[in-house]
C-alpha cells in the first residue's frame, strides 16, 4: 500500500520539480484551505544522513523557489489521504497564523561563541525546586543581556518578524540566534548582524535562508 510522506504546508498549490527521499516528485495536497507538500511512499524513511539530507535539500529547493513552507519533522508519513487530514485538520487554524507569520520571510541562524561564559549546573549539590528555576531564570537573564548577543539583537530588529535564540551549555558557551526575515531584506540584515560582531571582534557562522524550522512545525 502507498502512503504519503510530508514535508511541510503552504497557503496554495505548489508546482514543482523537485524530487524528495524517495525520488518521486513532490505534490500537494488540499486539506481544507491549507495545501500539504507529500511525496508518495510505502514507509517513512530510516533515520541516516543521506536520507536527512535528501529531505534538507528538497526543502532548501522550495524556499529557493519562493515558496513560504511550514515544515515538517523528519518522519511524517501517513498511510493515506484521510490520515493526512486527519493528522492537519485539528491544527488548522494554528497553522494558519503560522503561515501568516511566515508569509515572506526565511529563516537566517548566526552562530556565535558568547563572550561570556554560561554557568554550568552544579551536579555535587541537590537543590529544591524553588531553588533551582531562580537559578535557571538567573541564567537565562545573564545570557540575555550578554553583549554581544545585544548587539546582534539590536542589529537585527528592523529586519526581523521574530527572534529564537538555542543555547549550548559547555566549557564554550555557544548560541545559535536565529531570525525571521523578509525575503527581499536578507542582504541587509546580514551586512548589519556581521558589521555587530565584527564590533565586537568575534567569530560568527550566518547560515541561510532556510524554511523557519526554529519557528514553526507543520507535523
Amino acid at each position: 500500500m502507498t502512503g504519503l510522506y510530508v514535508y511541510g504546508i503552504t497557503r496554495s498549490p505548489v508546482r514543482t520539480r523537485t524530487r524528495g527521499v524517495f525520488g518521486r516528485t513532490l505534490r500537494t495536497v488540499q486539506v481544507g484551505r491549507l495545501h500539504v507538500i507529500v511525496e508518495r511512499a510505502e514507509m517513512a524513511p530510516r533515520p541516516a544522513m543521506p536520507t536527512l539530507n535528501a529531505q534538507s535539500r528538497a526543502i532548501a529547493a522550495l524556499v529557493a523557489a519562493g515558496t513560504d513552507v511550514l515544515p515538517a519533522r523528519f518522519g511524517a508519513f501517513v498511510s493515506d489521504v484521510a490520515e493526512l487530514h486527519r493528522m492537519i485538520g485539528a491544527r488548522g487554524a494554528h497553522l494558519a497564523r503560522a503561515l501568516r507569520l511566515v508569509k515572506g520571510r526565511v529563516q537566517m541562524t548566526v552562530r556565535v561563541r558568547m563572550e561570556r561564559p554560561l554557568e554550568r549546573r552544579t551536579a555535587t549539590k541537590a537543590v529544591g525546586g524553588t531553588e533551582y528555576l531562580r537559578a535557571r531564570a538567573a541564567r537565562a537573564s545573564g545570557r540575555r543581556s550578554d553583549p554581544l548577543l545585544r548587539a546582534i539583537q539590536a542589529a537585527a530588529k528592523p529586519y526581523a518578524r521574530a527572534t529564537e535564540v538555542d543555547w549550548q551549555e559547555g566549557p564554550t558557551a555557544m548560541a545559535r540566534v536565529h531570525h525571521l526575515v523578509p525575503r527581499g531584506r536578507v542582504a541587509a540584515y546580514a551586512e548589519a548582524v556581521s558589521r555587530a560582531v565584527q564590533r565586537h571582534e568575534a567569530d560568527d557562522v550566518m547560515s541561510g535562508p532556510w524554511a523557519p524550522f526554529a519557528f514553526v512545525e507543520a507535523a
